[in-house]
């Protein structure tokens, strides 16, 4: 994975790979220096079950992140331009998955359930 972060600085990837929270507070050290999009860990079953349901369309995913390292995400991004990634339950998610194949939305938002 590291290997992996060093190479997205010089690229644009689209996938969204599962990581530990050391790993990303690297990874969004570096994001500091450049336009990336950053992926947000999230358990493997609930990425194969997003994934399943994007195969069909051309959306970013938007993965939950816990509250501790989001706060450390954001903080680290304040003097970027980043998309923010916002944490949403795993049942919420899965509702939301589904309906993006209809939709082409930009902003994912936190809601209650």
């Amino acid at each position: 994975l590291q290997f992996y972060c060093s190479k997205l600085l010089y690229s644009k990837p689209t996938v969204y790979k599962p990581v530990s929270t050391e790993l990303l507070q690297f990874y969004c050290s570096k994001l500091l220096y450049s336009n990336l999009t950053v992926y947000i860990p999230v358990s493997t079953e609930l990425l194969q079950f997003c994934s399943s349901k994007l195969l069909y369309s051309n959306l970013t995913v938007y993965i939950p992140v816990s509250t501790e390292l989001l706060q450390f995400y954001c903080s680290k991004l304040l003097c970027s331009k980043p998309t923010v990634y916002k944490p949403v339950s795993t049942e919420l998610l899965q509702f939301y998955c589904s309906k993006l194949l209809y939709s082409k939305p930009t902003v994912y938002k936190p809601v209650s359930t």
